[in-house]
């Protein structure tokens, strides 16, 4: 069957629903095409679970295998009939910006986790258009009425217009269609055999996994995106600490990401004391300045101040899971009330308000091993070329500073770790 888009009834379920399933059925050559192409990535790419192969359409090296798989799926997914169908619904000046291959094999396959792009992709306006087209396939094993387990075959194509109205105007009206790999998003999948769905990027619609009806893994369920681990060296004693301490932890809220923390004592991670001297009246200029445009209270606590006790502290938190309620209050004292969080009645208050123990606050202070842990963390961070703090190390990506933070979450971005 030729596309020629949607019916207008199909229109209407589009911009009420944000998901239609159009009458257009892939034609079975078409089908084949992408089944033998899996099976070739899939083997060709055994450096990846086939849950999720990003970018199919851009080859991974510069072997002939690769360059030829590419072109098969960037074949369809400019194909003229699927641009027909996203015509109906965008502007026909289209970029193709991602696709992801889902393979959901038998007795071990990951979940796949709903989310909503509109949410969090910087698109405006948000006229973006998803398709999954979903293939089953399997072979006989066996006696010819035993069929082995099936596997699942999605592939996700997601097209949006070349411009943001906002920015462009019209500047690209009569640009000609365009292929273009924007970004990687974790992504949902349909369960429509042979037939494309299109899903809409509002914030008020969100495209659901169907429920899995294979075997399920003995390992449980597991998620799609799997979270990266962020090592986040701190010192209490920091002004550029206080003012990130909000926005660290919104990025653990934000993405698919573990917090590895690693707290400092004594001047670990600051500049020494002959130094800090010299610098004092500039940084609290600086700090000034950025918690005025933040909006939050900067009072420096005294100079004797000692953030090892601090930091002691919490690694106590961090065990009890109240670490993020520890740190906005220890950070919050130090900097927001000019206190000193050396001292043991201030962190006894801060300590009960976040949910600690008297006890455990009054014996954590001081215990061997959590002091003994921050001077490891310290001689971790030494070896890692941090040399200030509030540091993000990713992998061999290292953030230093406050005024870092956007270029992490960039970072986790780039790397389709958005929740």
């Amino acid at each position: 069957m030729i596309a020629t888009g949607l019916s207008e009834q199909e229109k209407q379920v589009y911009d009420r629903d944000g998901l239609v399933e159009p009458g257009w059925q892939m034609p079975d050559d078409m089908l084949v095409r992408i089944q033998s192409s899996a099976e070739r990535l899939i083997t060709a790419r055994s450096d990846l679970r086939p849950d999720f192969i990003p970018l199919p359409h851009v080859p991974w090296n510069d072997s002939e295998e690769a360059k030829s798989l590419a072109a098969k799926f960037l074949e369809v997914a400019t194909d003229p009939r699927i641009l027909d169908l996203l015509e109906s619904v965008i502007d026909p000046d289209i970029i193709f910006w991602t696709a992801a291959l889902f393979c959901k094999p038998p007795g071990d396959a990951m979940e796949v986790p709903w989310h909503q792009d509109g949410q969090y992709w910087p698109i405006e306006p948000a006229a973006t258009v998803k398709q999954c087209f979903s293939v089953m396939a399997g072979r006989m094993a066996g006696s010819s009425k035993t069929p082995s387990p099936i596997m699942l075959y999605t592939l996700r194509l997601d097209s949006r217009i070349t411009v943001s109205t906002k920015d462009l105007g019209n500047a690209f009206k009569s640009r000609p269609r365009a292929t273009r790999v924007r970004s990687i998003s974790s992504s949902d999948i349909s369960t429509l055999a042979m037939a494309p769905s299109l899903h809409k990027c509002q914030k008020r619609s969100i495209a659901l996994t169907k429920p899995d009806t294979f075997p399920v893994s003995k390992r449980g369920s597991v998620s799609m995106v799997q979270p990266i681990d962020i090592r986040v060296f701190f010192n209490f004693r920091s002004p550029y600490c206080y003012l990130v301490s909000a926005a660290l932890f919104n990025l653990f809220n934000d993405f698919h990401a573990n917090l590895v923390w690693r707290p400092l004592g004594g001047w670990d991670g600051r500049s020494p004391p002959e130094r800090a001297i010299k610098k004092i009246p500039l940084t609290r200029q600086d700090v000034a300045r950025w918690a005025k445009k933040m909006g939050i209270p900067a009072i420096p606590p005294p100079i004797s101040t000692d953030p090892t006790r601090a930091g002691a502290v919490s690694l106590l938190a961090e065990q009890r899971g109240v670490l993020r309620q520890c740190v906005m209050r220890i950070t919050a004292a130090a900097w927001g009330e000019g206190l000193d969080i050396g001292q043991a009645e201030v962190l006894l208050e801060v300590g009960l308000g976040a949910g600690l123990d008297k006890a455990e606050i009054t014996a954590a202070m001081d215990d061997p091993a959590y002091l003994e842990t921050l001077t490891t963390y310290w001689q971790e961070a030494d070896k890692l070329g941090v040399i200030g703090v509030p540091t993000l190390v990713i992998g061999d990506q290292v953030f230093w500073g406050n005024d870092r933070i956007d270029f992490v979450r960039d970072h986790l971005y780039d790397l389709g770790l958005r929740r």
